[in-house]
């Protein structure tokens, strides 16, 4: 029985997402509004085991849709409800980013955006325009991917 290994890119329905990627934009964000460290694995590893969990349920709102399921009746259904049940949005991005919940959430949104065909810059545009995300968080996503293409250009 060979051990299956959890992917290092995740196919989306319009783009490729490496998870290496989108784990070092989660820890940018999550320094940026000061989540004390403990807050900040959590984010971290939910993060990690959402993307883990794309292949296998199709996509991220997939994995949701299957934790709600299995939470049914549970206090954990109730928070996931909270943070990503939001009167048919995909997302509840009123919350206070400087939680693990609001982290998370917009982490998540940020990645189904890029699974969804946009590059990451575009993405993070089309998150902004909806007007509810704190523009700290943007920032400091933003600068990271700046940092990203700056990198890129000199050694890729």
């Amino acid at each position: 029985m060979t051990k299956k290994h959890p992917p290092t890119k995740i196919e989306g329905p319009g783009g490729t997402l490496v998870k290496s990627d989108a784990l070092r934009w989660t820890d940018v964000l999550t320094q940026s509004v000061d989540l004390a460290q403990q807050s900040q694995a959590i984010v971290h590893e939910m993060v990690n085991l959402t993307l883990d969990l794309v292949p296998r349920y199709g996509s991220i709102e997939g994995v949701l849709s299957y934790l709600g399921d299995l939470w049914e009746g549970t206090n954990a259904r109730v928070e996931l409800d909270r943070v990503f049940g939001n009167e048919g949005k995909r997302f509840s991005l009123d919350i206070d980013h400087a939680t693990t919940d609001g982290a998370c959430a917009l982490m998540l949104m940020f990645c189904e955006e890029i699974l969804d065909g946009y590059a990451p810059s575009e993405a993070l545009g089309r998150i902004s325009a909806d007007g509810s995300v704190n523009h700290d968080e943007v920032e400091a996503l933003r600068r990271v991917l700046v940092a990203d293409d700056f990198m890129s250009n000199i050694f890729g």
